[in-house]
């Protein structure tokens, strides 16, 4: 069996009641996580995988309820190695404020052990909301950063706190399908 990612291994390793089912070179994991039924799956890389993964959990499995987690890049010299940032263009920012905190503040240190949190840097994450912004490109430069946030300010966008490469074709995908989209202004 191949390996999961790290994005989702620490899940994983309290999921119970697994069904694994294969779709799309995709791994869905069924069962139960902390009391409630789950689909745990690796989306892979980039916007297009992003999406038909979503599409999938949405019309396959019937999923109420996305929460979509993984690497980014910090985009904002305020960020820490740790910190969470929400998308608060993208998700009811209260309701997933109140959630991160909570992880982060009681949860987080339970589930990661103070000697992982040291080999990466970790020290004391913190929450943030604001502007996350996704493409299919690793933006591994500060040039290149720089000039996405010139052209996000020519749009009147806010700078970005994070860049990543998936979060905002999920959100497009469950704007669109997902049974709640009619409350799609609640998400701005």
């Amino acid at each position: 069996m191949e390996q999961l990612p790290q994005e989702i291994s620490l899940l994983q390793k309290d999921l119970r009641a697994v069904n694994r089912q294969t779709r799309g070179k995709r791994q869905y994991l069924e069962g139960v996580l902390y009391g409630r039924d789950v689909v745990l799956v690796f989306s892979r890389c980039a916007k297009v995988a992003a999406a038909s993964t979503v599409t999938t959990l949405i019309e396959v499995f019937g999923v109420e309820l996305v929460v979509f987690t993984g690497v980014a890049g910090a985009a904002d010299s305020i960020l820490e190695i740790g910190d969470v940032v929400i998308g608060n263009t993208l998700v009811q920012h209260d309701v997933a404020r109140e959630s991160a905190e909570s992880y982060l503040y009681r949860q987080f240190p339970l589930d990661v052990a103070p000697a992982v949190l040291s080999s990466f840097g970790i020290k004391s994450p913190k929450v943030y909301e604001g502007l996350i912004i996704s493409g299919d490109q690793l933006v591994a430069n500060s040039e290149t950063l720089r000039s996405l946030k010139m052209a996000l300010a020519h749009t009147g966008l806010a700078a970005p706190l994070r860049v990543e490469m998936e979060g905002a074709a999920v959100g497009q995908v469950l704007r669109a399908r997902h049974p709640c989209a009619r409350h799609a202004d609640d998400f701005r």
